[in-house]
């Protein structure tokens, strides 16, 4: 039997770019679920073309290296320098990325067009993202398969895609790892551990940190700690909005790779992050995995991976009282934090895991291209 040859494509970051980011840990979740599903990966340009700023100059410059980079592999299969691939994957398509270099090749090649993770936001119709907007649609019109990672994200391109084509794969995490973590109890009496994980940058992240700091502001008496995992620009801006908490409550770990982010979740009893902007935060799936309930404010995207009451507690959007209100809660109802914790670790290590993963993504891709699937998925 054949082996199922895809050739994957991020267009914000690869893979093996050097810096953590949601993005890049959605990236190699993807490749590993590939795997996991019987597929041979490559990895045929790792080409970035997210803009930064939607300067028409800086457009430009994309799409001419993005149609350069897409000729140049192209030319390669021709000649027999490279194989052809069964699909073509991209991950994450919208107005500020559009993915000339595999909607290029796929359209050239004669290969279904996969896109995982597609967004659209009709205000970018009528603003300066306009032209790029519509370069990204034509691309998503011309996919065979659209994989959703979230509800919104569905809703809003629905009516574009002809509903044969919208796939849901919902966020997952490969929990193998979480599975050996030691999860040291507390001495009785010791302060609730919570913990943030996030970079600190300008916009959205650090807003969600103002939040954080003026919640915990109003926690009264109540012994807690705070352990915050992230740095970036921001950093000053971020250290400046908790100074009015006891210092010696919060420890600055600064980075930290996955090992290091999955010990201090496992050390931790609730991940308090309001989550404002996110399309959906892995730090979730990561903290359910370790047995660690979250609380966080209510969008479409934090729901994608926190369930209410279920998992955690979602609280109204810029709602710092709540927020507070939802923290001292489970700060003084260990039983109801222990069923979350236990619910949150159920809920990523089923219907949330890689295995899982890999099952929706052999659904979808090996009928595509009339291959079997492998036996034993």
């Amino acid at each position: 039997m054949s082996v199922l040859k895809v050739a994957f494509h991020a267009t914000l970051k690869p893979p093996d770019h050097p810096t953590p980011s949601g993005d890049r840990t959605v990236a190699r979740l993807i490749l590993a679920a590939l795997t996991a599903a019987g597929a041979e990966v490559t990895m045929p340009s790792r080409l970035p073309t997210r803009a930064r700023t939607g300067d028409g100059e800086e457009m430009s410059r994309l799409r001419a290296a993005a149609e350069t980079e897409a000729g140049r592999l192209i030319a390669m299969v021709h000649r027999g320098e490279a194989q052809r691939p069964d699909v073509w994957l991209t991950y994450h398509l919208y107005y500020k990325a559009p993915d000339w270099i595999g909607a290029t090749v796929a359209r050239a090649l004669a290969v279904p067009y996969v896109v995982a993770e597609a967004s659209y936001a009709g205000k970018r119709d009528r603003d300066g993202w306009a032209p790029w907007q519509r370069e990204m649609l034509g691309q998503l019109r011309q996919a065979d398969a659209v994989l959703c990672l979230s509800p919104a994200d569905r809703a809003g391109i629905a009516p574009l895609v002809a509903d044969a084509r919208l796939f849901d794969f919902p966020p997952f995490l490969d929990t193998a790892p979480f599975a050996m973590l030691a999860r040291p109890e507390p001495a009785p009496g010791a302060p609730t551990r919570l913990v943030a994980v996030a970079m600190m940058r300008e916009g959205v992240k650090l807003d969600s940190y103002r939040h954080l700091a003026a919640a915990l502001g109003q926690l009264g008496d109540r012994a807690w700690s705070l352990t915050i995992v992230g740095d970036g620009p921001a950093r000053d801006k971020v250290q400046a909005a908790f100074t009015h908490l006891p210092g010696d409550r919060i420890v600055w770990a600064g980075l930290a790779d996955d090992a290091g982010v999955r010990a201090v979740l496992g050390g931790s009893d609730i991940l308090v992050w309001p989550g404002i902007g996110e399309a959906f935060g892995m730090v979730y799936l990561e903290a359910a995995a370790a047995g660690v309930p979250a609380i966080a404010y209510a969008s479409d995207g934090v729901a994608a991976v926190v369930r209410d009451s279920n998992t955690g507690i979602m609280v109204p959007p810029h709602d710092v009282a709540g927020l507070a209100g939802a923290i001292a809660a489970l700060i003084d109802d260990p039983v109801r934090r222990a069923g979350l914790a236990t619910a949150a670790r159920t809920f990523a290590t089923g219907e949330r895991s890689l295995a899982q993963a890999s099952v929706r993504l052999s659904d979808v891709l090996y009928p595509l291209v009339g291959k079997p699937r492998p036996t034993g998925r």
